[in-house]
């Protein structure tokens, strides 16, 4: 089955897919597939990993990042998804699958 534009959709995707990206300047007619404009509202950390609560317009999402890596509350950043990343879900059979 064909995804139906009208459709709604859920995407699932795990926090550790998430890339967060400083893009400091850049406009959104400049993002790439599966990028989003977001802000860091909190941050987390795990020990071995940072979990962050980003928010995209008026939705929020976690993704985790290394502690290596120097995210901060209010910070905006680019949040992409990465192609591939995203598994598409319906109301009605569950996971999306091209093939069915």
């Amino acid at each position: 089955k064909d995804l139906d534009p009208k459709e709604k959709l859920c995407f699932a995707i795990r926090p550790a897919a998430i890339a967060l990206i400083r893009h400091p300047g850049r406009s959104t007619g400049e993002l790439g597939k599966n990028q989003f404009s977001g802000k860091i509202k909190e941050v987390t950390f795990l020990g071995d990993t940072v979990e962050a609560t980003v928010e995209i317009s008026q939705y929020l999402l976690r993704a985790s990042f290394s502690p290596y890596e120097d995210h901060a509350v209010g910070e905006e950043i680019l949040v992409d998804f990465g192609i591939g990343r995203c598994v598409a879900v319906n109301d009605d059979s569950g996971v999306w699958d091209s093939a069915s």
